[in-house]
């Protein structure tokens, strides 16, 4: 009887730890959901072919990006309505390359993806100009690589002219944070926010002193790297329910719906120590506090979304040979966008997939197992030393 209740007590033991031990983890998950932001992001694009003749989408126009996956973002591929090739753009950017047939006169496409995407807090880091390094602290590494003129940011001679003024006002200090603070006061000051159907040449922006997100942030890309300072172009996705949902562009081949989603870019830039920051000038730049652009930029917030890094290629170039070519094809497309945010639970679900779940669901069921085949033997014997008469106790 003693050994029963010993048994007994291991057992409820091992019920109690395993129950406990769940509900530690189910908590811990918990806290994860509350410190998450779980996305479900649905892009849908319909090509139809008003013209007299086949027409087959570009490379370009089949190739999707699936964002990145970094410490804070985890994105997942849900769906595709077609066959793909998963590889890498020039910039290094996960994309998928849709395999689809041509499209016959008054014929149409679509192409549809879903991604799942997990975004986790992270907190823009403390920085002061007293603490800021100096041109010299940046690797030459780096500056090979980013602070070439290329792609869409290209030198002129009045980028160049605009870029020494401002450092000439700063007193040509080194101070790699003033002097960033510097350029981008003075687009912040002289450029008025506006869109327009394509993107913008930095000398454009210039010239204009027009130019929406990614006009502004490639004229500060642009500034910076013709004085040595690292930088290049970042974009991706907020949540945000003021924004219009149906725009129409391009003469009317090109009408977008968005739903709960807006399109943003932002600046990095290499500013050491801290490493690359982001630079965010029509959601983050006040004339009031220096250091806004970097602690209030979008890309901070749980409800933005990375996709993709632009380091090297043309922007604003291959923006305008897709709508010429869109047009001259009598080609007319429908995007259409959404970011729905989940419940804390859509993060939850991943608890089945855990590696903490599974090492306690399997160390409790082996000592479930061991008991109840332990107690089972014991039983058998307890019956052959019966049936023999056995003198031993059992």
């Amino acid at each position: 009887m003693v050994s029963v209740k010993r048994e007994a007590l291991i057992l409820i033991t091992v019920l109690l730890t395993s129950n406990l031990s769940l509900t530690t983890v189910h908590q811990h998950f918990w806290v994860k959901a509350s410190t998450e932001n779980c996305f479900s992001y649905v892009s849908k694009m319909v090509f139809t072919n008003r013209g007299n003749s086949s027409w087959a989408p570009s490379e370009y126009e089949r190739t999707y990006s699936i964002f990145v996956n970094n410490s804070w973002q985890s994105v997942y591929l849900m769906s595709c309505n077609w066959p793909y090739n998963r590889t890498y753009d020039l910039e290094g950017n996960q994309v998928i390359v849709l395999d689809t047939p041509m499209i016959p006169p008054n014929g149409s496409l679509t192409m549809a993806i879903n991604l799942r995407i997990i975004e986790r807090e992270r907190k823009a880091p403390v920085i002061g100009f007293n603490v800021s390094g100096t041109l010299d602290d940046i690797p030459s590494t780096l500056k090979e690589e980013y602070c070439r003129p290329q792609g869409t940011w290209l030198f002129d001679e009045a980028l160049r002219n605009l870029s020494y003024r401002i450092w000439s006002s700063e007193n040509f200090t080194v101070n790699v944070l003033r002097i960033v603070r510097g350029l981008a006061d003075w687009i912040g000051e002289n450029t008025e926010y506006a869109s327009f159907e394509t993107p913008l040449y930095p000398n454009e922006t210039y010239s204009l002193r027009k130019g929406d997100c990614d006009d502004q942030s490639n004229l500060l890309i642009t500034l910076c790297r013709i004085l040595g300072i690292p930088a290049f172009l970042q974009m991706g996705f907020l949540q945000n329910p003021e924004l219009p949902e149906n725009e129409t562009y391009w003469g009317g081949h090109l009408v977008t719906r968005l739903r709960l989603i807006g399109f943003h870019a932002w600046a990095m830039i290499f500013i050491p120590p801290w490493g690359w920051l982001p630079f965010d000038m029509t959601w983050g730049w006040s004339r009031s506090d220096a250091f806004r652009g970097i602690r209030s930029a979008a890309i901070y917030s749980k409800f933005t979304a990375l996709m993709m890094n632009v380091t090297e290629s043309d922007w604003a170039g291959d923006a305008r040979i897709m709508k010429e070519r869109i047009v001259a094809n009598q080609i007319y497309i429908f995007d259409d966008e959404e970011l729905v945010l989940q419940s804390p639970w859509a993060s939850e679900e991943r608890f089945w997939q855990e590696l903490a779940f599974w090492l306690i669901t399997g160390v409790s069921a082996s000592g479930l197992v061991f008991l109840i085949v332990k107690r089972l033997f014991r039983r058998k014997r307890e019956v052959f030393n019966e049936a023999r008469g056995s003198p031993f106790p059992r």
